[in-house]
């Protein structure tokens, strides 16, 4: 499957575990600007300490709401009428988005972390790549190094 460069659309399908639904949210890419923004919003680094936010929840919230452009009309409804995010559709809601930041915020932490992290390293985990045991053989890491005692013996020189 090729990638396509000029989508006209982005779409995330999010399952929403309260109704069993899986619903479709349109999204447009980070800017540049917007990228650096939430990275610096992450971590930044005093002298010689790098300071991490330790739940990124919230940004991903307010980002992911900056980020989603809409869904398919009848996917959300309110008081039981189907809404829009469309403009032109009938059923428009124009707070669509605060409604979806108040009903659903996990939709919209989902949407910036699909944004924030389109492309990644591909990895061969499916086919053996990883596996889960109950406990490894071997000696125990050292705390202070993190290697295993007769795990230097092959490593590379520095």
């Amino acid at each position: 499957m090729a990638f396509e460069l000029k989508p006209t659309r982005h779409v995330l399908t999010v399952h929403f575990a309260a109704t069993g639904e899986d619903i479709d949210l349109y999204y447009r890419p980070a800017k540049p600007k917007e990228r650096l923004a939430y990275s610096n919003a992450t971590m930044r680094r005093e002298g010689k300490k790098v300071l991490m936010v330790q739940n990124p929840y919230p940004l991903q919230v307010r980002y992911g709401k900056a980020f989603v452009t809409g869904f398919p009309d009848g996917a959300f409804t309110v008081e039981g009428k189907p809404v829009s995010s469309d403009p032109e559709a009938e059923g428009y809601y124009p707070e669509w988005r605060e409604l979806m930041e108040e009903a659903c915020p996990d939709a919209l932490a989902l949407v910036c972390q699909r944004v924030m992290s389109a492309a990644t390293v591909a990895r061969d985990l499916d086919d053996g790549g990883l596996e889960f045991v109950e406990e490894l053989d071997g000696p125990l890491p050292t705390p202070s190094t993190g290697t295993s005692p007769d795990a230097t013996e092959n490593a590379p020189s520095v």
